[in-house]
């Protein structure tokens, strides 16, 4: 009797093109996984966004650090286009006497407060290490309230790191004082600044007199890069989609 059992093997051929549909089958897979993968830079900002965002509630409604005498909507609504727009300048202000942060420097505790001139002419400096005052109490509001890790620096000016978040974004440009107009700061502005990576391309936010915070579209010396923040908080679902 014959028998018709045969053994099956896959010819050259056909082992080539299997192979060829695999690879274009693990192509398209990889670009599926990658268009579902977050954009880490606009992960962190608009976490960091948010997470300042609170803490600026709480310090503007916190009695024992300002006391509240910002703007009232009235007010606003009063003011021509160029005064609403610059309303992020008029943040910095005197905290009040009680007022009071810790931080970490050196990798050590320290206390920030305010001078206090008693009523005989001399100055208390309430035990502190740190002068609190209306161009640094900002910065250390915000150290004070936010999971950082390594030392926080409010005493120097310019584009330097303040504050590194747990999650890695750093922090830059939250202590100034505003002096007016200058050629490299049209709007004689110390704008804060989230940078997201830590690698010096941060982007600019606006605080205002009452603590609220927004994107601005453009500013001066960053250009396009600015644009992309805006975007964020326009669309905060869209993820990375090359």
């Amino acid at each position: 009797m014959k028998n018709n059992d045969r053994s099956f093997a896959f010819t050259l051929a056909e082992t080539l093109l299997t192979l060829t549909i695999a690879g274009v089958l693990m192509a398209l897979m990889l670009r599926a996984i990658n268009r579902v993968n977050p954009d880490k830079e606009k992960i962190l900002f608009l976490k960091t966004y948010h997470a300042l965002e609170a803490i600026m509630a709480n310090t503007m409604n916190d009695p024992t650090k300002y006391s509240p005498n910002y703007y009232s909507d009235s007010e606003i609504d009063k003011m021509t286009t160029e005064e609403k727009n610059s309303l992020h300048l008029d943040f910095r202000y005197t905290p009040l006497p009680s007022a009071k942060v810790t931080f970490i420097k050196d990798g050590k505790q320290k206390t920030a407060c305010p001078k206090v001139t008693k009523g005989d002419g001399t100055v208390d400096t309430q035990g502190c290490d740190v002068e609190l005052t209306k161009d640094n109490a900002m910065c250390y509001f915000i150290a004070d309230q936010l999971n950082s890790v390594g030392d926080v620096n409010c005493e120097e000016e310019g584009s330097v790191i303040n504050m590194k978040t747990s999650q890695g974004a750093c922090l830059r440009n939250f202590v100034g004082v505003y002096d007016g107009a200058s050629d490299s700061q049209p709007n004689g502005s110390n704008d804060p600044v989230i940078d997201p990576l830590c690698n010096n391309q941060g982007y600019v936010i606006w605080i205002f007199h009452d603590g609220k915070m927004t994107v601005p579209e453009e500013h001066y010396g960053i250009g396009e890069r600015q644009k992309k923040a805006y975007e964020w908080m326009n669309d905060q679902t869209t993820v990375k989609s090359n």
